[in-house]
């Protein structure tokens, strides 16, 4: 009993003699915890607000991360359209009223529009973009797809099979990618003409929404 005792008082005689040192230590050491949780906490937050830029055919940054638009320092630019075509429309866009398909021979939504030209008239992108698709159908002959900036998609049907454009190339607003012909027969009846789509986010949009007043 007496050797538990003394150890007993030892402990506490060290305890009473250094508590200074000892108060020191568990500070630097409470200190540390939080500047190591804070970097971790700071490091994650980083982690999941990483800015994915892209830079549009103009030559801007768009931020395209969703946890930054409202950041009022991210602009997005806003596209306005040129004409694919200067010929008249023969059918315009419709997505709830059924239009008819005098080819086909039956009534459907038209979610694009159909500009009028002669065989060989030239075709013109809309805005500047990258070609990412081309292809070529009996039913559309060939179309060619150019995406844009901020989640935009155009794509002209009813092409001749031969195209100044490939896929991967860079083009400028108003550059030529094809020329009308009367390979598609989906909508042959109508004459030869464009058929014209545009997609947001991968959405069928109406291409008047976006064009030039000038343009409408």
């Amino acid at each position: 009993m007496e050797a538990k005792k003394y150890k007993s008082n030892s402990a506490l005689q060290f305890f009473k003699k250094n508590i200074y040192l000892i108060l020191m230590v568990v500070c630097i050491l409470a200190i540390g915890t939080l500047i190591t949780l804070t970097a971790i906490n700071k490091s994650r937050i980083n982690d999941g607000n990483i800015i994915d830029t892209i830079v549009d055919p103009n030559g801007n940054n768009v931020n395209n991360n969703n946890n930054n638009n409202n950041n009022n320092n991210n602009t997005v630019v806003e596209l306005v359209f040129d004409l694919p075509l200067a010929g008249e429309v023969i059918k315009g866009y419709s997505d709830t009223v059924l239009v008819y398909n005098a080819t086909m021979k039956h009534w459907s939504t038209h979610q694009g529009i159909d500009y009028s030209g002669a065989v060989g008239a030239e075709v013109k992108a809309v805005e500047a973009g990258k070609v990412t698709a081309i292809s070529t159908t009996t039913l559309r002959g060939t179309s060619v797809t150019v995406r844009h900036a901020n989640g935009f998609e155009s794509t002209y049907s009813l092409l001749s099979s031969t195209v100044p454009v490939s896929i991967g190339q860079d083009i400028l607003k108003g550059a030529v990618i094809g020329t009308i012909s009367e390979t598609g027969i989906f909508e042959i009846a109508d004459g030869p003409h464009l058929h014209f789509e545009l997609r947001l986010n991968s959405e069928l949009v109406n291409p008047e929404l976006y064009f030039d007043e000038a343009n409408k």
